[in-house]
């Protein structure tokens, strides 16, 4: 009863007080008392004529009598109920329906408030006893005499549970791990404290008290967490996530202490700016179509960057330089969504943010009257006259680079409002149209504010999956783990290149959210799991949809591909003949990529295939990307010969104006696991050579374009004719292994005239190709010969054989000792 009377004669009034003056805030600028008076003397849509300036002074007197009346009697109606609340009791003796309010409180209380603690804000809050601001079920859980009893109870807490599955933690598994080990709890007020402040925390749930015994018993929960891939640090990151969870689904009430009231948002508020119709006809008005969301906001940096540009005296034009994909449009959003809901003051407060329509106003006007030039005349006639609109140009370099077919261009047109100060712009460009435009619009340019935007990190990344992810969950009925977020932020960094952070995290999290959602659709199944009826996006299923989008094995190796990469050196030896140290080396290579041992910063393995012309080199690359990759398609062939010049580098990284098609750099962005052949690389033009020395080393190349190229999920094979009448010479009496090792140590000397011996300490491994002896034409002939037979046999149903003496005298007019197994196939195909 004392706890009820407390509660109905202090919290709830102050509860009703805080609710009645957000709600006076609220409808105060809904009738826009407080923007009228400081605008008293504004004219309304910038007539400042004689009649315009009469018609502001009656409609803003109008608005705030009018508005005063109406705003007093809602206030006077609305705290009479605190007053009533407060003197309920002294006022039964005028009368027993006043009895009605205690009751009501009283009901109130017993059914909701009776277990509803008040909301923590640190700041204010963080010397005070943290168990205030848990409700009465976590109360209980706190200080508990036992607490390896405690974890017990904690991982059957639904709220826990749920957390549980977030971190893909398996809570049974913990307790088995951490066996009889005594559990402390001396520090839990202390602990909860100091977590609720560093992480902003709303109220003290069953997780955090979960979080709190992972913190003060680390050293026996560090091995069980590390066996489930966790660690104290990423719990404490995740609890950060689940925080922003728990405060998108309990959003502050009117009532709260930590509510927040935002007032003067929107644009046009005191009715300055005119009408814009053309404008509107060729414009999206950001601000109009802006809406409150709950995402969490990533880039303050940037966006702050941006607003304080735009609201300087000089240069308030603002040019975004950022790749495709890096969020330029977000930022411009995100500002825009800014002023629509009031959390935006100074120069920007009641601004429009239009994004312009460029390829509509280019379109060919049905009115032969209304030509290009006088359209966009009409357009900027408008901004000035407003005078509070912001124009986006989201394709800012082929707006101002596009030649219409009239006599003036819009760079003409928009260069004379931008230098007049009449018209601020907000342009979005990439790095390589500004470098371009530097040299052709320099003075255009100066009257910019440059802001680079670079591609988003991990944390921010993560933050932006994290918000997409939970608009998939409630639209299409999955549940993201959070290690499957930062699984996709992985994944698309290491295999897809074509977009720039975040939107190529964005991109495969659709593909797997695509995925999931079809499959389901095929399967008759009905989903029920731990996890309710949504689908678990899991690592596995990341796994399957980048390999189906780009046939990269990832995760866990198959039951099929861990056969071929057993059994790669047999597989291989079919189609090559006497070559057992290079099909070695290879098989090695990738059996060390797919067991995660190798270095990720570097290609999967680089080789330098050397040995005379005819013994298999190129060969072996064709027969590697058929067993493993699947298809010589996935092999990228580039004959050196053809890049004796330096001019034809851009055969490879492509030209600075973005020309080049085909290039391998272009390639390897569109299919970065591939197996890349350089065949005859002594021919190559010597700095054409240096190229390659980052791409062995650092496993990136940057292209004509000044964008990076990612090459570590590539194997590349480099075949070399170089010195090859020494290394014949030296294998005429080699009858051992370790002679033939004693000649591969010999190789780095023996090339250095040909490549420079930094180069060749780049590869992984130097692969020592032996001459063919004539026994080994002999097998060579015999594989070929069976492909014939195998083939007519498919085709016709004609078996074939071949004698002896066929095979034998094949072998003898077919085989060269210069040339080695090259002119068998001329011959077999002659004879």
């Amino acid at each position: 009863m004392k706890t009820f009377i407390t509660w109905y004669i202090v919290r709830a009034p102050l509860a009703q007080i805080r609710a009645i003056n957000n709600l006076l805030i609220i409808i105060e600028d809904m009738l826009g008392l407080q923007l009228n008076c400081k605008f008293f003397f504004s004219p309304i849509f910038g007539d400042r004529t004689v009649i315009g300036r009469l018609l502001t002074l009656i409609l803003r007197s109008s608005v705030i009598v009018i508005g005063s009346i109406v705003f007093a009697f809602i206030a006077i109606t609305l705290f009479l109920l605190p007053i009533l609340w407060f003197l309920a009791f002294p006022l039964l003796v005028i009368s027993p329906a006043f009895l009605l309010l205690p009751l009501f409180g009283l009901i109130y209380y017993l059914v909701f408030s009776f277990s509803q603690p008040e909301y923590l804000i640190p700041y204010k809050n963080s010397s005070k006893d943290i168990k205030f601001f848990a409700d009465s079920s976590t109360k209980k859980l706190i200080n508990r005499a036992e607490p390896n009893t405690l974890i017990q109870e904690l991982i059957k807490n639904p709220s826990v549970i749920h957390f549980l599955q977030r971190i893909l933690l398996n809570g049974q598994l913990l307790i088995v791990d951490i066996g009889n080990k005594k559990l402390q709890s001396s520090q839990q007020i202390v602990l909860l404290n100091k977590i609720s402040s560093e992480q902003q925390i709303r109220q003290i749930r069953p997780v955090h008290i979960f979080y709190e015994l992972l913190i003060e018993n680390s050293e026996i929960f560090d091995i069980p967490l590390k066996k489930q891939q966790l660690d104290i640090d990423l719990i404490k990151k995740y609890i950060d996530w689940e925080e922003f969870e728990y405060k998108l689904h309990n959003q502050p009430k009117l009532w709260d202490q930590d509510y927040k009231t935002f007032t003067g948002g929107g644009s046009n508020r005191t009715w300055q700016g005119t009408v814009t119709p053309l404008l509107n006809q060729y414009c999206e008005d950001l601000t109009a179509h802006s809406y409150q969301n709950d995402r969490r906001v990533v880039r303050f940096n940037i966006i702050n960057q941006i607003q304080q540009a735009l609201q300087k005296n000089q240069t308030n034009n603002v040019l975004l330089v950022g790749d495709i994909g890096v969020g330029k449009d977000t930022l411009v959003q995100e500002i825009a969504q800014a002023i629509a809901t009031g959390h935006i003051h100074g120069q920007l407060w009641s601004k429009r943010i239009v994004k312009l329509d460029t390829a509509k106003l280019y379109a060919t006007s049905v009115d032969q009257n209304d030509s290009f030039e006088s359209r966009v005349q009409n357009i900027l006639t408008e901004i000035n006259r407003s005078g509070n609109i912001i124009l986006y140009l989201n394709d800012f370099n082929s707006a101002i680079q596009t030649q219409n077919s009239g006599k003036i261009s819009l760079f003409a047109l928009l260069q004379q409002s931008v230098s007049s100060g009449n018209v601020r712009i907000i342009g979005a460009i990439t790095p390589r149209e500004y470098h371009s435009l530097e040299t052709t619009a320099a003075s255009f340019l100066n009257q910019f504010t440059t802001i680079n935007v670079p591609e988003t990190d991990l944390e921010e990344t993560t933050h932006i999956l994290h918000n997409e992810s939970l608009i998939s969950e409630m639209k299409d009925g999955l549940f993201f783990p959070f290690p499957s977020i930062e699984s996709i932020y992985k994944y698309s960094l290491e295999y897809f290149q074509q977009d720039a952070m975040p939107q190529r995290a964005i991109k495969l999290l659709e593909s797997v959210t695509a995925s999931v959602h079809d499959r389901r659709n095929d399967e008759s199944q009905v989903w029920q799991t731990i996890y309710g009826k949504k689908i678990p996006v899991l690592n596995h299923t990341i796994s399957q949809v980048i390999n189906e989008l780009i046939h990269v094995p990832v995760g866990e190796v198959e039951k099929n591909e861990a056969t071929t990469l057993l059994n790669m050196e047999s597989l291989m030896q079919k189609f090559l003949i006497d070559q057992t140290e290079a099909v070695s080396a290879l098989s090695k290579a990738l059996r060390r990529n797919r067991a995660g041992l190798r270095n990720k910063n570097k290609p999967i393995g680089s080789f330098l295939f050397v040995g005379p012309t005819g013994v298999g080199k190129t060969e072996m690359a064709k027969t590697l990307a058929r067993i493993y990759y699947g298809s010589e398609k996935n092999m990228f062939r580039f004959d050196m010969s053809e890049f004796k010049e330096l001019q034809s580098i851009e055969r490879l990284i492509g030209s600075p104006q973005g020309t080049s098609v085909l290039t391998l750099t272009e390639q390897v962005k569109k299919q970065p696991f591939s197996l890349i052949l350089l065949d005859e690389l002594e021919k190559a033009h010597p700095q054409i050579l240096d190229l390659f020395l980052q791409v062995l080393d650092d496993g990136i190349l940057t292209d004509g374009l000044g964008q990076t190229v990612r090459f570590n999920e590539a194997i590349i094979i480099a075949t070399s004719n170089a010195n090859t009448q020494e290394i014949t010479q030296m294998f005429r009496n080699v009858i051992s292994d370790k002679q033939y090792s004693d000649i591969k140590n010999k190789l780095p000397q023996l090339l250095s005239s040909t490549y420079r011996i930094e180069f060749l300490n780049r590869f992984d491994e130097l692969i020592l190709f032996k001459p063919l002896t004539q026994q080994s034409i002999e097998k060579i002939v015999k594989m070929q010969l069976e492909k014939i037979s195998d083939t007519v046999y498919q085709e016709k149903k004609i078996q074939i054989s071949f004698s002896e003496s066929t095979i034998k005298n094949l072998v003898k007019n077919g085989y060269d000792k210069e040339l080695g197994a090259r002119p068998l196939q001329r011959e077999i195909q002659d004879t």
